[in-house]
């Protein structure tokens, strides 16, 4: 089964981990460039629109 209707076969192990686990398939961007989105992963807060 593929999970997110990919390649069958592309990527196993994370096929196998969605159906022993949660798996998110809607997400919203945490700012309007790349690097704004990553610190807001990391750090867990809101992307700062101001600053960069």
């Amino acid at each position: 089964m593929v999970s997110l209707n990919g390649i069958k076969g592309l990527m196993p192990c994370l096929d196998s981990l969605t159906k022993e686990s949660l798996l998110f398939i809607n997400f919203y961007a945490n700012g309007f460039l790349t690097e704004q989105g990553i610190i807001a992963f990391l750090s867990s807060f809101h992307a700062q629109p101001q600053t960069s």
